[in-house]
């Protein structure tokens, strides 16, 4: 009934909330100052973004399943 129609749309407008479609809603980095516990230089770091990167667009594809 009425109920479980409300339940559901408060659902939906939640998820939307917490998981924007079309915005990342949380981003992995790594605190430059503990950059070195890695042994990351200057060229290491573009790599490191560009994985970190892709964990995002894989942990991004898992919650949307």
């Amino acid at each position: 009934g009425f109920g479980v129609r409300a339940i559901k749309q408060l659902a939906a407008k939640l998820l939307l909330v917490f998981f924007p479609p079309n915005r990342t809603f949380m981003r992995i980095t790594i605190d430059p100052k503990h950059s070195h516990n890695f042994g990351v230089n200057t060229e290491g770091k573009g790599q490191l973004d560009i994985t970190l990167a892709q964990t995002e667009k894989l942990v991004w594809r898992s919650i949307e399943q």
